[in-house]
């Protein structure tokens, strides 16, 4: 139950705020990088969704969470 209210709230959220531009990143080979996010770790991907929940860390101190469209290659920052 409180995955299915935390998955409501981020996509209600991701609506409220503004998507960054994808940046041009070259792929290799067949893989597609998304450039944007600073040192993206524990993903998580939204089931039937675009969307993958990435955690970025900074040095020593938590860094944004950000939600990536795997779709167009767009980022958002939803946390802080």
């Amino acid at each position: 139950m409180s995955r299915y209210i935390f998955s409501s709230f981020l996509l209600l959220s991701l609506f409220s705020i503004n998507a960054f531009t994808a940046e041009t990143c070259y792929p290799d080979g067949e893989i597609q990088f998304i450039c944007g996010p600073i040192n993206p770790e524990d993903l998580y991907q939204i089931p039937g969704t675009p969307w993958v929940i990435a955690s970025g860390r900074v040095s020593d101190v938590d860094g944004p969470i950000y939600a990536v469209n795997i779709g167009d290659y767009s980022h958002r920052i939803i946390f802080p």
